[in-house]
């Protein structure tokens, strides 16, 4: 208990120190405060005076072990990927490197299996795959993959805007406005199912926002998406359209 108290006593004092910086958050991605039982990390963003880089952010477990190591630079007012991203295993262990440029993967991104063999080795230009080797722990090499695959809807986008266009019941128009749109945000967990969601966007009339829920919880699941083979929670925005 007292070993406890120093570390927690020790990250607490660095968080201070960092706070205009230091975000926490739970598992779940939500910010929390660092007294927040569910609290497991956080993230501290640096300047990083470096050509092409201004700034740099540093996730860590709340022990203090790295995670990633991301670097951006601003584009417009708006901060983009840029240079060699790094991150690790929860082992502490080496990951993957990943390089952007301009917001898009540009050149190598090699991943390693906790073991320390390689597991893959991708090149990217401007964000398209050139070239791509996949390998097992063994050091076998196996059939290519992509790194990242997202969630998708079942028969793809098409069959999602059909989907909606035969599911929306169009709550009544008591004003002179023709289209009415609900932006929503939500989750789709490791099986596909919608696992919770976030109202981004809403008319003033609550039965729109309500429609747009029943719908989306109505939803087939989804293919879930997968990071390095392995199934992972995704989030996904959505904008739903009302018209008369």
């Amino acid at each position: 208990m007292k070993i406890f108290t120093l570390i927690f006593l020790f990250f607490f004092s660095t968080l201070t120190v960092l706070a205009q910086d230091t975000i926490v958050y739970n598992d779940q991605g939500k910010k929390v405060e660092l007294s927040d039982p569910s609290a497991c990390y956080y993230v501290i963003l640096d300047s990083y005076p470096k050509k092409g880089i201004d700034s740099i952010s540093r996730k860590y477990k709340l022990n203090g072990a790295i995670s990633s190591e991301i670097t951006f630079n601003s584009k417009k007012g708006k901060r983009v990927f840029e240079g060699s991203h790094k991150y690790w295993y929860e082992s502490g262990k080496p990951f993957y490197t990943a390089d952007y440029k301009n917001g898009e993967l540009n050149g190598k991104l090699v991943a390693f299996h906790e073991n320390g063999k390689l597991r893959r080795k991708d090149i990217f230009k401007n964000g398209e795959l050139k070239s791509g080797e996949v390998w097992d722990e063994n050091g076998t090499k196996i059939e290519y993959f992509p790194h990242f695959k997202p969630a998708t809807f079942p028969g793809g986008n098409q069959n999602l805007g059909n989907y909606l266009r035969e599911n929306i019941i169009t709550p009544p128009n008591n004003s002179d406005q023709k289209t009415f749109k609900v932006i929503v945000r939500f989750m789709i967990d490791t099986t596909g199912k919608i696992a919770e969601h976030k109202i981004m966007k809403s008319p003033e009339n609550k039965q729109f926002e309500k429609e747009a829920l029943r719908i989306l919880y109505k939803m087939p699941n989804w293919n879930p998406g997968e990071s390095f083979g392995e199934k992972i929670r995704v989030w996904y925005a959505l904008p739903i359209t009302f018209g008369y």
